[in-house]
Order: structure tokens, then C-alpha cells, then sequence
């Protein structure tokens, strides 16, 4: 196996691994949410969460948005660019690396939205204003669930963008003489004829 091959699977790995965690994180924080049985309202505008324990869900959606941020520093880290490569790719993944590149980038700031608005408003049940029903307000479930499946979504986008990016970058190299046609003893801009 090729140095490079290595590196190409060892980034992929980690990445996976990153992202695998932030998904953990998140669907553990939407198991461990303040729900709506678990808040009560006192007066008009004031809600009180039962119960003399804190719900962890808010420090394990910032653990998620931490491991999604690390593995999105470490792919492209990798690529070598912060948005679209100027490593060119073969005409005919050009389409799937841009592609790859714009859905990574979208679930991220996606996912990192729910997660940190999760993370926020899971804690508002401490002290809180009125709704129309007057209700107190939790989180709705699904938030950090959905947030977890961008996650893992940003992710594989992201190492299918860097695979691609790897599988153009060995495919155009230098050292592969099969794509260029023999230029011979030719100087460029000179007149080939006297």
C-alpha cells in the first residue's frame, strides 16, 4: 500500500471516528432533553424543572458540535483549502467534487445551528416567559436527533470530497506520463518552422 493510500485512509478514519462521536453526542442529548412532563410552570413567567438534577443534554450537544468541528477542520485541513479546492479534479468528478463540497459545508452549519440551539434552549426551562397556552417551553423533540443525522451526513460528504479530491490528485500527477502526450524537444513559444 502507497504512502499516500495510508494517509488517505488513516484522515478517512478519523474523520469517521469524529463524526461518529458527534453523532453519539447529539442523539444522547436528544435522549437526555428537557421534556415537556419534566417542567412545571409556577406562575405566568416563571417554569421550574422537577427534580433536583440538570439535564446533560446541553453539555453533550456542545460535545457533539466540538467533534463535528474538529473533524471539519481536519478534512479540510487534508484538502489543503477552506471551501472550494484549487486542486483540480478530473473533468468528469468535477460535478460530484463541487457537489460533495456545497452539501458538506450546508449540513455542517446545519447541524451545528440545531446543536447549539438545542443546547441553548434545553437550559431556558430554569426561568422562562409565557407561551399563548401558557406553557412553559422545552425543546422540541427530534432537534438533537436531526442534528445527529446532518452530522453524520455532513461527515460522509466531507471524506467523499476528500476521497474524490485524493482520486484526482494520484490520477493527474506528474509521475503518471499515461495522460500527457510526448511534447518531445519542443520549446514553448518558439516557432516550430523556419
Amino acid at each position: 500500500m502507497e504512502k499516500k493510500n495510508v494517509v488517505v485512509v488513516a484522515v478517512s478514519s478519523v474523520v469517521a471516528i469524529f463524526g461518529i462521536l458527534s453523532a453519539a453526542l447529539a442523539f444522547g442529548a436528544e435522549v437526555t432533553r428537557v421534556k415537556a412532563s419534566e417542567v412545571v410552570m409556577i406562575s405566568a413567567e416563571y417554569c421550574i424543572y422537577l427534580g433536583d438534577r440538570s439535564s446533560p443534554a446541553s453539555g453533550l450537544a456542545v460535545g457533539a458540535v466540538v467533534a463535528l468541528v474538529i473533524a471539519q477542520i481536519i478534512l479540510n485541513a487534508a484538502n489543503g483549502c477552506w471551501c472550494c479546492c484549487s486542486r483540480k479534479p478530473p473533468h468528469a468528478k468535477r460535478s460530484c467534487v463541487v457537489l460533495c463540497s456545497i452539501l458538506s459545508w450546508v449540513t455542517f452549519v446545519v447541524a451545528i445551528l440545531l446543536l447549539v440551539m438545542g443546547a441553548v434552549f434545553n437550559n431556558v426551562h430554569k426561568k422562562s416567559g409565557y407561551s399563548d397556552n401558557y406553557s412553559c417551553r422545552v425543546i422540541k423533540p427530534g432537534v438533537f436527533a436531526a442534528g445527529a443525522i446532518l452530522s453524520v451526513a455532513s461527515i460522509a460528504t466531507g471524506i467523499t470530497y476528500y476521497l474524490l479530491l485524493a482520486a484526482g490528485k494520484s490520477a493527474g500527477s506528474p509521475s503518471d506520463n499515461s495522460s500527457y502526450p510526448n511534447q518531445g524537444a519542443i520549446a514553448t513559444a518558439q516557432p516550430q518552422f523556419k
